[in-house]
């Protein structure tokens, strides 16, 4: 994750680049699932 983050970053392709993530975790609850994969996702960037 953190090498294609920085390839991104790297061809400034940002604006070109649609990052979807998908988060499942069946001993936490949606939200908590969805704001650990957000923080890792800009944790990455």
């Amino acid at each position: 994750l953190i090498a294609i983050m920085a390839e991104i970053v790297r061809a400034d392709a940002l604006s070109k680049v649609y990052i979807a993530t998908d988060f499942f975790d069946g001993s936490i609850n949606r939200i908590g699932a969805w704001v650990i994969g957000a923080r890792a996702v800009l944790k990455s960037l």
